[in-house]
């Protein structure tokens, strides 16, 4: 019994990240390993995971109290950097700047490729950014993610198809996961937006999830970074080259279209630096 539940896990996740469709909808739940479900290890704001259709414009039907966070000039930045594969070229880069201006400072890169925040049976962000915030005492985290996320959201027996006004709202509901247990805990986040796309499908979803990031954000006094400003606007065509007047065409974006070059890596790291330059 137990390779079988092994050998499930592993051909759920293996179409999963191939074809973005989870055998697990049509297989009884408790057929999967319960190893992949992760629980907290401290009392946290309990998120909704029912599977009704989600509420829309919950900020607008309660207003959201907002916390006022006090400059943190003369503290020692705590950094919890979260995110896919975008986030794995940016992090080591923007974390080796961070420690020359704050040596004293903490910074932990947990970013995973082929994770986001529509698929969560085998990596929960909410989860995992509160876990280890309670854990290892972050004061900030930095979230880059969402290049995988443009695909139907399953929520227990509710499917929500992308890009639909439900699909939205579902999203929206697990980006304020993130926010409202940040805001109860005084931690503050840095969501650094999409930047444009060569694949359709991923741009299309990029405009609607950089609203999303962008207008929840600034309900809880959040910070967000646009990538549009040096990387080229999102209902523009896509550009792999970055035009400089003294070194020409600088290549900034790789070949998929999605990922980018070390040069274009370290633009976005310099946004985020320059963030806490201001900050701390």
């Amino acid at each position: 019994m137990t390779n079988s539940i092994l050998w499930l896990d592993s051909l759920d996740n293996y179409f999963n990240n191939r074809d973005h469709i989870q055998v697990s909808n049509f297989i009884p739940n408790w057929l999967f390993s319960p190893s992949q479900q992760l629980h907290l290890q401290k009392k946290l704001i309990p998120f909704s995971t029912s599977d009704s259709k989600p509420q829309k414009h919950i900020a607008e039907e309660s207003p959201i109290p907002i916390i006022q966070f006090s400059q943190t000039t003369g503290s020692v930045p705590k950094v919890l950097f979260a995110g896919d594969s975008l986030m794995q070229g940016v992090a080591p880069i923007a974390i080796a700047e961070l420690k020359k201006i704050y040596p004293n400072g903490k910074f932990v890169d947990l970013s995973q490729q082929s994770t986001g925040l529509t698929v969560r049976r085998y990596f929960d962000w909410p989860k995992k950014i509160a876990e280890e915030s309670l854990r290892q005492g972050f004061n900030t985290v930095v979230i880059f993610l969402g290049a995988n996320d443009p695909w139907d959201i399953y929520d227990n027996k509710a499917r929500y198809i992308f890009p639909s006004d439900e699909w939205q709202d579902a999203y929206r509901q697990r980006v304020n996961e993130v926010l409202v247990f940040a805001q109860a805990h005084q931690i503050h986040i840095i969501w650094v937006g999409l930047p444009n796309m060569d694949v359709e499908r991923v741009k299309n979803g990029a405009i609607l999830q950089n609203s999303i990031f962008a207008s929840e954000t600034k309900k809880y006094d959040f910070e967000f970074i646009s990538t549009e400003s040096i990387l080229g606007s999102l209902d523009e065509p896509f550009k792999k080259y970055l035009q400089d007047s003294q070194k020409g065409a600088i290549l900034i974006r790789g070949n998929d279209g999605i990922h980018f070059t070390p040069y274009g890596y370290r633009l976005v790291s310099n946004q985020i630096v320059q963030s806490f330059k201001e900050r701390f």
